[in-house]
């Protein structure tokens, strides 16, 4: 009895012969006839029990649609088909080494393969696309869900995964509530027999989208503004760590609810199929771009920045000897990276690297990366274990401290970088 919507007015429909002299294109359009022929009218009304089995053998059937509403479906069916091989695609396929870490550099996986499998919704749309139900289905679904899940990426990336901030997720849930009421009610209309909805409560119900839907747009629109504030903080050097936000890959994810919002409203206010099938061809393309977009991921660890220049160091000792001065410049030298890291504590700033030690030396590159190399265990090590010392002693005075508040006043970027420090340094 699932399928039977499918075959709305089912006392008509499929075995019903149509009068020939009726001249409604309408009932042209919307009747559909089994591929079993008229004969099987007589099977059904000997054999009843047999209705339920013929209507599910009837989703299989060819139906007398016109060829407008054949493209529409394959234009709706081909984004169906799009969005499911991207949420294959982004669940199973990571990058190597990444796949090491993919909470960190895949902090949005799962909500993004969530949404990317949510028009499976528009099956039915595909299947009967000259339904009624399933058309105002589509329209709702288009027009509530895709800026809503524009939000969602966007603040599960740029806010959970890279900020840590979760203070968004309360407002997304209370949003969800009435997406979750309407697009419910009105799936159940669409694929549950007898359960369509008045035809007198459909402007009204729609009237209820286009509110939910107006207001999935504002928390789009607040979360790119979010999104563009912390991404301005970094590039004037509010942010402690710029290099573990991806500014470039904020600043081209900014104009994905963009263009999507101009894309749907328009539209779903025309209330045009062809549109309809446009916008799901341009959709389909999109989640093209998208995917090959987001494969590789668009965050770096400052820790394995600090690991790179620990490796110019080797490259350094390999191009020169072993001991290239004497002992008594090298305790120079380390009485001055002592004074400048130490004492002007600069390793508490998380943008510190060889070259900016270096630079407060009167010594060149090569000779401060040897002493580090060779008298006080490499750049990485030497500053990382001051910021564990320094973070153990904040925690004391402060013991009250979070975490972040801990890790961040210590020179590390996030919380994160600094279980992985005291994990590999333990």
């Amino acid at each position: 009895m699932l399928f039977e919507p499918f075959f709305s007015d089912a006392k008509l429909l499929p075995f019903q012969k149509i009068d020939g002299n009726n001249q409604n294109k309408d009932v042209r359009m919307r009747t559909k006839t089994s591929f079993f022929g008229t004969k099987m009218k007589h099977l059904v009304q000997i054999k009843p029990k047999f209705t339920t089995f013929i209507r599910i053998l009837n989703i299989f059937a060819v139906e007398m649609m016109t060829f407008y509403e054949h493209l529409l479906s394959l234009a709706i069916g081909t984004f169906v088909t799009s969005s499911v091989f991207a949420a294959i695609l982004r669940w199973f396929h990571m990058c190597h080494p990444f796949d090491q870490e993919p909470d960190y550099y895949y902090p949005n996986r799962r909500k993004m393969t969530l949404c990317l499998l949510s028009p499976v919704l528009l099956v039915p749309f595909v299947l009967r696309p000259a339904s009624h139900e399933a058309w105002m289905f589509a329209k709702m679904y288009f027009l509530i869900m895709i800026t809503f899940m524009c939000s969602l990426l966007l603040m599960g990336y740029f806010g959970s995964g890279v900020k840590q901030w979760d203070g968004w997720k309360k407002w997304a849930r209370i949003l969800a509530l009435p997406i979750l009421a309407i697009l419910g009610t009105q799936l159940v209309a669409t694929i549950i027999p007898g359960q369509q909805l008045p035809h007198n409560l459909h402007k009204t119900f729609m009237g209820v989208a286009y509110v939910v839907g107006g207001a999935s747009t504002l928390w789009c629109a607040y979360s790119m503004w979010w999104v563009y504030k912390k991404m301005k903080e970094v590039i004037n050097n509010n942010y402690s760590n710029p290099d573990d936000f991806p500014v470039s890959f904020a600043h081209t994810a900014l104009y994905f609810p963009l263009f999507l919002t101009l894309l749907v409203w328009p539209t779903v206010l025309s209330d045009s199929r062809a549109c309809m099938g446009v916008m799901a061809i341009l959709l389909s393309a999109f989640n093209a771009y998208l995917i090959v977009l987001i494969l590789h991921p668009h965050r770096q660890r400052p820790v394995e920045l600090a690991l790179k220049e620990s490796e110019a160091e080797e490259a350094d000792e390999q191009s020169t000897n072993k001991n290239p001065f004497s002992q008594q410049t090298a305790e120079l030298i380390i009485s001055q990276i002592k004074d400048e890291v130490e004492g002007k504590q600069l390793f508490l700033d998380s943008h510190l690297t060889l070259n900016d030690v270096a630079e407060r030396c009167s010594y060149g590159r090569t000779y401060v990366s040897n002493v580090f190399k060779n008298e006080l265990g490499g750049f990485f090590n030497y500053i990382n274990a001051l910021r564990l010392k320094y973070a153990e002693e904040y925690k004391q005075e402060h013991p009250m401290a979070t975490q972040e508040e801990i890790a961040q006043a210590a020179g590390f970027v996030s919380r994160q970088a600094y279980y992985t420090v005291k994990k590999r340094m333990g």
